[in-house]
């Protein structure tokens, strides 16, 4: 998230089955999440060059902590609340299924 968006909100992802929530923490820094399933349903916070562990703010409402989606085809829906900024190199990355 940019510097000086101070004010919080929160990202939800739909994917397939999967609904997670991340809330984003009111700050005035630039800061960046990260969640990561294939470490095991993670997130992290990295704020003034220090990174840590901040499982408090993810909430998972189906298929635990780790979203997971069918081969083929899944609908998503990524829904962002509040007022913060994110910034130009914000991206969202999965793995595909290998036989």
């Amino acid at each position: 998230m940019a510097a000086g968006a101070a004010a919080g909100g929160s990202v939800r992802l739909q994917i397939g089955p999967a609904d997670l929530t991340i809330t984003v923490p009111s700050a005035a820094t630039h800061r960046i999440l990260r969640y990561s399933a294939t470490l095991g349903g993670i997130l992290t916070l990295e704020e003034n060059s220090v990174e840590s562990l901040r499982m408090d703010l993810l909430s998972a409402t189906s298929n635990a902590n780790r979203p997971l989606a069918s081969p083929g085809d899944n609908a998503y829906t990524i829904t962002k609340t509040g007022s913060y900024v994110l910034t130009a190199n914000t991206r969202m990355m999965f793995n595909e299924a290998f036989a």
